[in-house]
């Protein structure tokens, strides 16, 4: 048996006598009641759920994870993943864990609370993505591959996540299809590295497995290329940047299929190359003249490049809207070269589409030349009634539409033999459109939920019962049918920015994986359905416990004496200002423990208020906890509404944001008039915060917040607002007390067709505090120790006032030790001493300021600390010591001064030593931490 270095106290090996005389005791795992449904509630649901009488599983500080040695080639990244993610779900959630968990490699027993890891079969499995889990006290995953056992930790992560830990169970769970997808349009919109990377996780989540890239299209092409620099955007994605998300996404074990489309939408490549367009028309502007050689060569020589960069062996080639179906004119006499191309390569009674099918063909050889086997293609354009030529069967159809009658059937499409991908439009497309054009309001999570299972295929005339159209394929469906996609489409790409596309998709993307994964499994309402969804929450992205946190510690403390600073020794009566702040100065979060040791001061002053903690931002702002919005689901009334039986006012408070709910989106519209106004009455007087307004595209022109402590006297709360239509405004009110009422008082409406109509918004929030943040812990003093536990994001601190007064006087000291250490790191630690002489006045014991810093850094074996630095000049009325761990090298003028010489001597954490006493050292500090929190306890 081994242990990878993510081994909670990695500096055992230089303090093993230390370490052999602490105990090791295995928690019981706790079995009480878990907070939510835990595996009944995963999203999405399980294909098979047994309850035993077994013993729950949860989180505690002897979690581990364990993987044999014959798994260890396999599982090893699994296991690396895992452990960072229970690490940032325990930050997120407090699960009791508190350590970064031990990842054991060997044959070692499963004790309570442990994750195993392995691979194997199981009977009832017949997908590679299948697993087993099995909840006992430690929780067993055996998966048939390394993504199975991935699948499996997805399903304890959400549990733990939801619920605190899982019941004692056995989970038997596969895929119903293999294909389960999200399409990006990042051609018309750029999306930035950090938005795809957090689609990558949250799509792991929920257990899609492929993102289809779309980088090509008439407005865009965003991904850069080397061979062609000129067809690029202004703006788009390196191939460094796009090659760190292709890691990521093998990680989380999604595949990416690039979607460059051919012989259509190329305007965008076609503009620096016109030469090769099929004609000088609006239509042929946007078409490759696939008839030139010079032009099949170039799409080739793009292809060939961007064949190498992908890794998998899927490609979708487009293929789609080439000729526009609704122009009733021969295509042939519109496009003669590509006619002239169809007689050429098919025969002389061949059809433009044949010669299109044929051209399709030969893309499909070119990428199984490159090792691109497993070829996609859309459908509209697919076997039309003059079509002779067969597509190569061994080419997947995505199938989106059936809007017109020239476009296939599902059966026709079967009748060729070719798998088919369900991107059913009238359930998936999210389409950045302006209002009124197609697919402007998204289907909403609801409908997917009740309405959508993998076998319901478009129709034309969606608002037709789905049983009804035609094109319906009951569960079980057939194996041809291989699964589905959700797409984004950024038609209008300023319509959105890359949150709110996020938010859109939320809700619908994980009703597709819920019916794609089980399609039958999950039989509560959607209402129950949507509980277990936020319950769940949002996967946090893995802790990085590679490194060592960068974390800074300062301390410093005020004197005075009837009000003003004392310049020499205390004396009794004599007041502190003590203030210890930590600072996260690395580029994750971290958890922290920030402790003062008073214990050699307690005879010599009174601690005389509560200490205070509070948390800073990165430009200095107090983080505060996330409020909760006041005017959710409350009475509504309003000035009126644009129909008397739609629209009301009550839709502007049900939650639903941005029209993800109901056919025409819920969403007030006033009547037609400049002073339209809407307004909530919250439960009781509220002091609130700021107001959020959802905007449609008919907003105000111009508005005011207004409040009212009793729905008839009106008192502006903000300045005169100007918003941004289709836009998400958030307003910080003016006034700091409690009111009954928030009304939006409409000045003037936005001029659309006229002013045909009045204001709409999807939604209106009434904040308490801030929509985002966290609660601060409070500091927990208990006469002796004073300790800060908590989170702290990049840039952030924390900081610890607390006030005190002389009340004893000497030729003593008062020294207190400030620690700060790292939950997850606990190889790290930082110290710093206050020192304060008691009823001298000598010149040399003038106090003294200095500042420290701790960047540990990593080496082969262990997480060190490096060197810190120690500086400062002499301060009346101020102390403060060094961190670091060669305290002794502090600046000259100090070199005379009795109390920072002591100060300096407290402040070693021990890298003037051989490295094992070193650790020792550091361990044997947070060991009499411990002792003392254990007398405190015990006294």
């Amino acid at each position: 048996m081994r242990r990878l270095p993510l081994r909670i106290f990695a500096g055992i090996a230089a303090a093993p006598l230390l370490f052999a005389l602490l105990p090791s005791v295995a928690p019981a795992a706790d079995t009480s009641a878990l907070s939510g449904p835990g595996l009944a509630g995963v999203v999405p649901t399980v294909k098979e759920l047994s309850l035993t009488d077994g013993e729950t599983f949860k989180l505690t500080p002897a979690t581990r994870i364990i993987v044999s040695d014959v798994d260890e080639a396999q599982l090893h990244d699994e296991a690396a993943l895992l452990a960072g993610e229970l690490v940032a779900l325990d930050q997120q959630h407090e699960l009791g864990m508190n350590h970064a968990p031990e990842i054991v490699i060997g044959s070692d027993l499963a004790g309570p609370s442990d994750i195993v890891l392995r691979l194997g079969t199981t009977k009832d499995l017949t997908s590679t993505e299948g697993y087993k889990l099995l909840i006992d006290g430690s929780a067993m995953i055996t998966g048939a591959s390394d993504t199975g056992v991935f699948y499996g930790t997805r399903t304890l992560l959400q549990s733990l996540a939801s619920s605190g830990g899982a019941q004692a169970a056995t989970v038997i769970d596969e895929p119903a299809k293999p294909e389960r997808s999200l399409h990006v349009d990042a051609a018309r919109k750029y999306y930035s590295p950090a938005w795809f990377e957090q689609v990558i996780r949250d799509m792991a989540s929920i257990k899609l497995n492929q993102l289809q890239y779309h980088f090509s299209e008439n407005e865009g092409f965003r991904l850069e290329s080397k061979t062609h620099p000129e067809i690029v955007s202004d703006k788009y994605l390196t191939q460094a940047e796009f090659s760190s998300l292709l890691t990521l996404a093998k990680q989380y074990h999604i595949e990416v299929v690039p979607a460059l489309d051919v012989p259509g939408h190329l305007n965008q490549l076609l503009n620096e190359h016109p030469e090769f367009r099929a004609s000088d028309t609006a239509e042929g502007r946007k078409v490759l003249d696939y008839s030139n050689p010079q032009a099949r060569a170039l799409i080739f020589e793009i292809i060939d490049e961007f064949a190498e960069f992908f890794p998998g062996s899927r490609w979708h080639m487009g293929g789609d809207e080439i000729f526009n179906v609704e122009d009733p004119s021969d295509p042939a006499k519109r496009f003669p070269r590509l006619q002239g191309y169809a007689a050429a390569e098919v025969g002389p009674g061949a059809s433009i589409h044949d010669g299109y099918i044929h051209f399709l063909n030969e893309v499909n050889t070119h990428l199984h030349a490159l090792g691109k086997n497993q070829v996609r293609v859309w459908n509209d354009a697919l076997y039309g009634a003059d079509t002779s030529v067969a597509l190569d069967a061994s080419v997947d159809v995505t199938y989106w539409t059936k809007w017109h009658p020239s476009m296939p059937t599902v059966d026709t499409i079967r009748q060729h033999g070719h798998k088919i991908v369900n991107f059913n439009d009238g359930f998936f497309y999210y389409v950045l459109a302006n209002p009124g054009a197609a697919y402007s309001t998204p289907r909403p999570a609801a409908d997917i939920y009740n309405d959508w299972r993998p076998g319901v295929f478009p129709n034309k005339d969606w608002t037709v019962p789905a049983a009804q159209r035609g094109q319906v394929y009951p569960e079980p469906s057939p194996d041809w049918l291989t699964g589905s996609s959700y797409a984004i489409w950024s038609d209008s790409p300023d319509r959105q920015t890359e949150e709110q596309v996020t938010a859109g998709i939320r809700l619908p993307l994980r009703a597709m994986a819920e019916r794609v994964w089980n399609p039958t499994g999950s039989t509560v309402s959607y209402a129950q359905w949507l509980a277990r969804v936020e319950a769940i929450g949002t996967q946090p992205a893995a802790a990085d416990l590679t490194s060592v946190p960068a974390l800074e510690l300062s301390k410093t403390a005020v004197a005075t004496r009837d009000g003003a600073p004392v310049e020499g020794g205390l004396k009794q009566g004599d007041k502190l200002t003590w203030q210890v702040r930590a600072t996260n100065a690395g580029d994750t979060r971290t958890t922290v423990t920030l402790s003062d040791d008073l214990s050699d001061a307690v005879d010599d002053v009174a601690v005389s208020d509560a200490p205070s903690a509070s948390v800073t931002d990165v430009k200095g702002a107090v983080v505060r906890a996330p409020g909760t919005n006041a005017a959710l689901n409350r009475p509504a009334s309003a000035s009126g509404q644009e129909v008397a039986t739609q629209w009301g006012p009550e839709l502007a408070f049900d939650g639903a944001l941005e029209g993800q709910s109901g056919p025409n989106g819920s969403r007030w519209s006033s009547n037609g008039a400049d002073d339209a106004w809407l307004s909530v009455e919250l439960t009781e007087p509220t002091t609130v915060d700021h107001v959020t307004i959802y905007w449609e595209e008919a907003c105000a022109a111009s508005y005011r917040i207004d409040v009212s402590t009793d729905g008839s006297v009106w008192t502006p709360a903000t300045a005169v607002i100007s918003p941004t239509c289709g836009s998400v405004d958030r307003q910080p009110l003016l006034i700091d007390q409690p009111v009954s009422f928030v009304r939006m008082q409409g000045l003037d409406r936005t001029p659309i067709g006229g002013k045909k109509y009045g204001m709409s918004l999807w939604e209106m929030q009434a904040w308490t505090g801030p929509e985002t943040g966290s609660a601060t812990p409070p500091a927990i003093f208990d006469k002796e120790l004073l300790t800060w536990n908590g989170v702290l994001e990049p840039g952030h601190s924390v900081t610890l006032d607390y006030n005190a007064v002389v009340s004893a006087e000497g030729n003593g000291s008062i020294v207190n030790t400030a620690t700060l250490t790292s939950a997850y790191h606990p190889d790290f630690s930082a110290t710093k001493s206050t020192r304060h002489l008691l009823a001298r006045s000598t010149a040399t014991d003038a106090p003294t300021e200095g500042t420290g810093t701790v960047t540990p850094t990593k080496d082969t074996a262990t997480h060190s600390p490096s060197e810190g630095t120690a500086s400062g000049e002499p301060t009346a009325g101020t102390t403060t010591s060094s961190a670091g761990t060669n305290a002794g090298q502090g600046p000259s003028s100090q070199a005379d001064s009795p109390a920072a010489a002591q100060d300096n001597s407290l402040a070693s954490t021990g890298a003037s030593v051989p490295g094992g006493l070193a650790a020792a050292a550091v361990l044997l500090l947070a060991l009499g931490v411990l002792l003392r929190r254990r007398r405190a306890a015990h006294a």
